[in-house]
């Protein structure tokens, strides 16, 4: 019986491992290479995104730093004119009182005083506005150049006395107090009178005359329309009307002619 057998040549073995352990080695190698490759990756994109987070932030403190002054700048400018408005309004109010001169007025229980406090002095002006002029709240013009009295021209045009603020009205032709009894019938007719006799009075009676006035002026105007609508119907219903005859006389010359051709 015969064998036959096979010999390995160690060097050739040796050959082999070497060679399967560099490619392991160069495996490894790679595999190091890219994980270090990966996590470079990993922390560029996080340096970069924090970057990017501390930029918004310096960014949105920035903004909420500009907001707070400008903020602080508006309320101190509102600030400002508020003292501003105030310091002028109280030298207004100085102004006026130094131009202004009123004698206080000490009537007896029941009795009601009439009488001219009005300074001599005092004359109706932007800085002096007359009693009228400060209860509507407009800015008083004054005495016009035309005008020779002590009257604000808003009140002439109006027909009301010019009245200094805080001054009692003066009876016709003199200065005297006169002591007016609110208990007694007398006294009660003086005040009615003289209530009639008020710019108020004839203030309130030329508002309802207004009143009047642009009632009659919406009563014409409605009438107006009042009649152009129904000139307009009365014209519709006469181009109905004609409209009608006319299509009936169309249909008799057509209903006509249609039995003459039946005929022949």
């Amino acid at each position: 019986m015969s064998s036959s057998s096979e010999e390995i040549d160690p060097t050739e073995l040796q050959r082999e491992e070497e060679q399967r352990r560099r490619e392991y080695e160069n495996k490894m190698r790679e595999a190091k290479e890219k994980r270090a490759r990966r996590e470079a990756e990993r922390e560029k994109k996080r340096v970069v995104a924090e970057a990017h987070k501390k930029a918004e932030e310096e960014a949105c403190a920035k903004a909420e730093e500009e907001a707070r002054k400008k903020a602080e700048e508006d309320e101190a400018k509102k600030k400002a004119e508020e003292e501003g408005r105030k310091q002028r309004q109280s030298e207004t109010v100085e102004k006026q009182t130094k131009t202004t001169t009123i004698r206080p007025m000490d009537p007896e229980p029941g009795m009601s005083m009439a009488g001219s406090t009005r300074s001599s002095e005092w004359v109706p002006g932007f800085l002096t506005p007359c009693e009228w002029c400060v209860r509507r709240k407009l800015a008083c013009p004054g005495v016009r150049p035309p005008s020779k009295g002590k009257a604000c021209h808003f009140c002439t045009q109006s027909h009301m006395s010019c009245r200094e603020p805080g001054v009692r009205g003066s009876s016709k032709g003199s200065g005297k107090r006169t002591p007016i009894d609110l208990t007694s019938p007398r006294g009660g007719k003086d005040r009615k009178r003289r209530r009639q006799k008020s710019p108020d009075y004839r203030e309130r009676k030329s508002d309802e005359e207004e009143v009047d006035a642009g009632a009659e002026e919406r009563e014409d105007a409605l009438g107006a329309l009042v009649e152009a609508i129904s000139g307009f119907m009365e014209q519709c219903r006469e181009e109905w009307k004609a409209a009608a005859e006319y299509r009936e006389n169309m249909t008799l010359e057509l209903t006509g002619s249609e039995s003459c051709c039946r005929r022949w």
